[in-house]
């Protein structure tokens, strides 16, 4: 029996080789249809790639946001699934986010896409922010 829990050990060693994880800062901004404020957020990402190629890519970001109007800070923290074709990306990004006032716990989910330029990032994401609030951002991101 530990015989061959070692051997399949082994074969996923082989398998699956390790890869560094990247770490990279991101700059947002947001506005919030239906009537919600705008958002300013930084955030802090850690991405690694699956499979041998790094194609497609999971990873985790959290940071800090502050809305306008009315103005109160919070901490989003997402997941994401990246595929990266060529020098463009396509990703589906989910989370909770939390707030300092008003609904202290929202549900985010969306879906972004842009550009990879050795470090530097550029792109667009259009989600959902509960309740019911449509979210429409840029997105700026710099490697570590």
């Amino acid at each position: 029996m530990v015989r061959a829990f070692l051997a399949a050990c082994a074969v996923l060693a082989i398998a699956l080789p390790a890869r560094a994880a990247s770490l990279s800062l991101r700059l947002g901004g947001d506005y919030l249809a239906n009537g919600g404020p705008g958002l300013f957020s930084l955030g802090l990402g850690v991405e690694s790639g699956l499979g041998r190629r790094g194609v497609v890519t999971v990873g985790g970001r959290f940071g800090g946001l502050v809305t306008t109007s009315p103005t109160t800070g919070g901490v989003p923290l997402d997941v994401f699934l990246r595929f990266r074709i060529s020098r463009a990306y396509l990703e589906a990004v989910g989370g909770p986010w939390f707030f300092f006032e008003g609904d202290t716990l929202r549900g985010h989910a969306a879906a972004g896409f842009g550009l990879l330029m050795r470090d530097i990032e550029f792109g667009a994401e259009i989600g959902f922010l509960s309740p019911d609030r449509t979210q429409l951002g840029l997105r700026l991101g710099f490697r570590l």
